[in-house]
């Protein structure tokens, strides 16, 4: 990669207070360093977060310092409609390939991340 040209790849992992998320982090920020790519963190406060025991609350924090110090740009969004939120964030389009990943365990929208151009 031309290092005097900005990076084209860029991944963004949605953040949570799962313990699956930390690894859904690392990933992300391996992802970026090995394509030479920029990385954000995102998190989608519902008012449901408010109800968000002190262990998760803990867990999130940690999830949210471990993705500042992989050198993400930590991005937070109010919604209720969490899949929305990051479809809207997401600048994914038909002239710009992307693949969708998630923990396949927990089948749930809190845990994709994208992998997209610019």
């Amino acid at each position: 990669m031309n290092r005097n040209n900005p990076p084209t790849e860029h991944i963004l992992a949605c953040l949570s207070s799962s313990p699956s998320n930390a690894k859904i982090v690392r990933t992300a920020a391996t992802m970026a360093k090995a394509f030479g790519g920029s990385f954000t963190a995102l998190y989608v406060k519902t008012p449901d977060a408010d109800w968000m025991s002190a262990q998760d609350k803990q867990r999130l924090q940690q999830h949210i310092h471990m993705a500042e110090q992989a050198g993400a740009d930590i991005t937070t969004l109010y919604g209720d409609d969490i899949p929305q939120q990051i479809a809207e964030f997401a600048p994914i389009s038909d002239d710009s390939p992307g693949k969708i990943c998630y923990d396949a365990a927990l089948k749930n929208f809190f845990y994709i991340f994208f992998y997209f151009f610019y």
